[in-house]
């Protein structure tokens, strides 16, 4: 495992490095004052080259999604993305709900017992109508937020951003690189977006929430 990389998603399971280790120190640090963290080098060379072929060869089925996020102020978003039973969506769905993985968030992060996740893959392309109010998604059991770049070409614009909800204080703004991740908390106090993607490359991910144990029965997003 490369050094940057504490936690690696691999077509074999999840690979961690020691927990008591500076570096993990360092992240928990980072992310009980930000409330966001970067993981650097998350998915394996083997699980890129997986989704990136799915990707390529099946993009006939993507579809435009139009969605009224139920949080605590409205806001909607518009994305292209694969059907929750796209082979994409279903492989990280298994790796994400793997033990190794949501015990090493939960070190992280200090957000008690994560359950299940649920997530999707999405584009957001530049010039286009498709944007992300901000939000807060502190519904369904939701404690942990989560995305992964999968984009196979840099993109310009469609930063992460997390903010209080009050103040509008950022707290973080996260940029990514292809197989990089980053988690943040999801709290009513907080908020965030994506911002809007330019240039000519689109915004590719695969993003959804870390869930406890209010999870309700949907477990998967629709």
């Amino acid at each position: 495992m490369e050094d940057a990389a504490l936690i690696k998603l691999t077509m074999r399971g999840t690979v961690a490095a020691k927990a008591e280790t500076a570096a993990w120190a360092a992240q928990r640090e980072a992310f009980g004052k930000q409330h966001c963290i970067r993981l650097p080098q998350l998915l394996d060379p083997s699980v890129i080259g997986y989704v990136l072929r799915k990707v390529a060869s099946d993009r006939s089925r993507l579809y435009t999604h139009h969605d009224w996020t139920n949080t605590c102020e409205p806001a909607f978003a518009r994305e292209i993305r694969f059907g929750q039973d796209h082979p994409v969506n279903a492989l990280f769905y298994i790796l994400l709900n793997q033990r190794t993985f949501l015990r090493s968030v939960e070190s992280i992060c200090g957000c008690g017992k994560l359950r299940d996740i649920a997530g999707r893959y999405f584009e957001r392309h530049p010039d286009t109508d498709q944007f992300d109010s901000w939000h807060n998604d502190n519904i369904d059991g939701r404690i942990v937020g989560f995305s992964i770049n999968l984009s196979p070409q840099p993109y310009a614009g469609g930063q992460f951003q997390l903010r209080d909800r009050e103040t509008r204080r950022i707290f973080a703004e996260v940029d990514s690189q292809l197989g990089d991740g980053h988690v943040f908390r999801i709290h009513q106090q907080l908020e965030h977006r994506v911002t809007n993607v330019v240039g000519t490359a689109p915004r590719c991910s695969y993003a959804g929430w870390l869930l406890g144990d209010d999870a309700k029965k949907a477990k998967r997003e629709r």
